[in-house]
C-alpha cells in the first residue's frame, strides 16, 4: 500500500517526529523513502524579510544560504539513519517555492503517501508567507500525514 514515501520537514526541528511514523511505516510497509530538501528561492525570503524590515536584504540572502545548506545536510543525515536502520531511502534536492516543490515531486515520483512535519507558525507568519502545509493538504492528490513537532495534550 505505502510502497513509496515523500517525506518533507521545512523546518529541521519538525522532521524528529515525523521521522519516528516514516519509519515505522516504512519498516512495516518495505517502503522506499524520499527525503525531499527544498532550497527556496533567496528572492521569495528576501521579498518576505522586506515586508518585515526593508534593511535586511543582504543578511538575509546569506542566512538563507545558510539554512539551505544545513537542511541539505540533515536531509542527508537523514537518509543514512534510514539506511542505517535498513529501510530503502534517497534524497531528492529541488529548488523552488517549498508547497510546489513537494507537490510536484509527489506526482513526478509516484509516491503513495506525503509525510510533512510541521513546527506549527504564529497566525502573523501564516499570513505573511502562507502555509506550505496548508497548500499542500489542499492541493495533494494523494494522502498527506502531517505531524505536529509537539503533539497536542489531551484534554482531561
Amino acid at each position: 500500500m505505502f510502497e513509496r514515501i515523500l517525506f518533507a520537514a521545512k523546518e529541521i526541528e519538525a522532521a524528529h517526529p515525523a521521522l519516528d511514523y516514516v519509519r515505522d511505516i516504512a519498516g512495516h510497509h518495505r517502503s522506499e523513502v524520499l527525503v525531499l530538501h527544498v532550497g527556496e528561492m533567496a528572492e521569495d525570503q528576501t521579498a518576505l524579510a522586506k515586508k518585515v524590515d526593508p534593511n535586511a536584504e543582504g543578511s538575509t540572502r546569506a542566512a538563507a544560504a545558510e539554512k539551505r545548506a544545513q537542511s541539505r545536510t540533515e536531509a542527508e543525515r537523514i537518509v543514512e539513519e534510514l539506511v542505517d536502520d535498513g529501510i530503502a531511502a534517497r534524497t531528492l534536492a529541488r529548488s523552488g517555492r517549498v508547497a510546489g516543490e513537494i507537490l510536484a515531486a509527489a506526482a513526478e515520483e509516484k509516491v503513495d503517501v506525503i509525510v510533512i512535519g510541521t513546527a506549527g507558525r504564529s497566525k502573523l507568519t501564516a499570513v505573511l508567507t502562507g502555509s506550505v502545509v496548508d497548500e499542500v493538504v489542499r492541493k495533494a492528490t494523494r494522502p498527506v500525514l502531517v505531524v505536529p513537532m509537539h503533539p497536542p495534550v489531551a484534554d482531561d
